[in-house]
């Protein structure tokens, strides 16, 4: 083994430990209860699995693009953090049913797989525009994804404030879990099967949300 690789696999266990210890550990006394248990699990598991590895695929795929690694994570977070916020505050006009439940988590798991395919020619044939060009284009392409990201997660919990609150706090946790867990195994995924596949696992996560989403509001 590379020094690299165990290091990358000592951060997975820790990572691990730490998510569970300071995330789940806590809800215990809240007990968990509710009747779509599983399918809460999935649904909010897959959203936090695929935009923290949309995240990284994009941090990747604008490094040379950008010139920089850190002007990639600065534009990629950045406007992912901004885009996503708009499109979790425009959440609260769409309606609270099963067909919401499966439809944004299935257009962006759709989105992504195109993403996958054709973002990286496009960088290509344009990383000669100018600087400013390419950061309104960087701009574009990110937010354009991530405004509908930032469905997901908010009509979940629409839907479980009103049909299961007691289930709503361990939707947070199991979201947040899974988020920090997938930064690492996004690595793992990109060093053996390169980044492309971390835009392809996390359309199937989505898309898991999706199928979760519908069984969910059952």
């Amino acid at each position: 083994f590379e020094l690299g690789l165990i290091l990358v696999l000592a951060t997975f266990i820790q990572i691990i430990i730490a998510a569970v210890i300071f995330i789940l550990i806590p809800l215990i006394p809240l007990g968990f209860k509710g009747k779509n248990k599983p399918w809460t699990v999935l649904y909010f598991a897959g959203l936090g699995i695929g935009f923290m590895f949309i995240e990284i695929a994009f941090i990747q795929n604008f490094i040379l693009y950008l010139g920089h690694p850190i002007y990639s994570a600065t534009v990629v977070i950045g406007v992912m953090l901004i885009a996503s916020g708009i499109g979790s505050y425009f959440s609260g006009r769409l309606p609270t049913n099963k067909n919401v439940l499966l439809k944004v988590p299935l257009v962006i798991g759709i989105l992504t797989l195109v993403y996958s395919f054709f973002l990286p020619p496009l960088l290509q044939q344009t990383i000669t525009f100018s600087p400013l060009i390419r950061i309104i284009l960087a701009v574009f392409f990110i937010s354009l994804l991530s405004l509908v990201m930032g469905l997901a997660l908010p009509v979940g919990l629409n839907y479980l404030s009103h049909k299961d609150e007691a289930l709503t706090p361990w939707a947070w946790g199991i979201n947040g879990c899974f988020s920090v867990i997938s930064t690492v195994v996004a690595t793992l995924l990109a060093i053996h099967f390169g980044f492309q596949m971390i835009f392809i696992a996390a359309a199937f996560a989505y898309l898991l949300g999706s199928g979760a989403g519908l069984l969910l509001s059952e």
